[in-house]
């Protein structure tokens, strides 16, 4: 009875296991599950071009570019990729890993960091632009040996310029004024005193761990009564607030957790939605 109860298990094992791809092995997505529309044919080259790598770590995004990668890539840098600077192009790197990322052409990407993690391996890091106007958080991180100059490790959070919106339909002044009247109405209806502070830019964001497809936002930087502050996406096609990521006074970078969570907020806010609960209100205003 026993020795029939384990081979039962071993094989329902088995079942599951062969549910599941092996580790940094390529999956040929499918274009139908993916939130943005991608050519199968585009889907074949980044199964292709994947497999003819000998991955130990394959991880895809949700909206279809290769997230992480590990193992031998089979690529080589040119002996300038080692001298980049801050700054520079990052046209070879894009140009190597173009089709696991999905690329169409009208991306760049421009070194931000080019340093030793440790006397045998090198790191470049890259953020990314599409037709001028910067993806939030995206980029693209590889490892390589400095010896060989040999790529053993990607790491990008990757927009390709797929469906994007080119041009806004709501002005800068606009995505404020909504803001603030969402926030209003986010807290009950309760006066709140903020002061939006310069510089409200165009960027492309993709709300995280969400398979929801990127969107052309104004990056709108809001200062409280009491010196809290926070960044807010608004969607520059439908001014609906697609996500809130509150900012540290005295750090430069962004900072968030992953449950959203946060103090309250002075003047009466209620405490962070998620970005969903903020894309579903029903209240949030739309373009006119």
């Amino acid at each position: 009875m026993r020795t029939c109860l384990a081979i039962f298990l071993l094989a329902v094992s088995a079942d599951v296991w062969a549910d599941e791809p092996p580790v940094g092995v390529p999956e040929l997505l499918n274009p139908q599950a993916l939130p943005t529309q991608i050519e199968a044919a585009a889907l074949q080259r980044q199964h292709d071009a994947l497999q003819a790598m000998r991955l130990t770590t394959l991880e895809y995004s949700l909206r279809g570019p290769v997230h992480n990668i590990e193992g031998d890539t089979g690529v080589v840098l040119s002996p300038a990729a080692g001298h980049l600077k801050e700054g520079d192009s990052g046209a070879e790197i894009l140009e190597v890993f173009k089709d696991i990322l999905l690329a169409t052409g009208d991306e760049t990407l421009t070194v931000t960091r080019n340093n030793l993690i440790d006397p045998k391996t090198g790191a470049l890091r890259f953020s990314q632009i599409i037709r001028g106007i910067p993806v939030i958080h995206g980029g693209v991180s590889i490892k390589y040996d400095g010896a060989t100059r040999r790529v053993f490790g990607v790491t990008a959070a990757f927009i390709p310029d797929r469906g994007l919106a080119r041009e806004p339909k709501l002005s800068a002044r606009q995505a404020e004024e909504i803001l603030a009247q969402t926030l209003t109405e986010t807290s009950g209806g309760k006066a709140i005193e903020i002061e939006i502070v310069e510089g409200t830019y165009l960027g492309y964001y993709a709300v995280p761990a969400e398979a929801t497809p990127p969107a052309l936002v104004w990056v709108i930087a809001v200062l409280y009564t009491g010196g809290m502050d926070e960044i807010f996406y608004v969607n520059a096609i439908t001014g609906v607030v697609l996500d809130r990521q509150q900012r540290s006074r005295t750090l430069t970078r962004v900072m968030y957790n992953a449950n959203f969570s946060s103090p309250t907020i002075p003047g009466g806010l209620a405490a962070p939605m998620t970005p969903t609960e903020i894309a579903n209100n029903s209240d949030a205003s739309e373009a006119k």
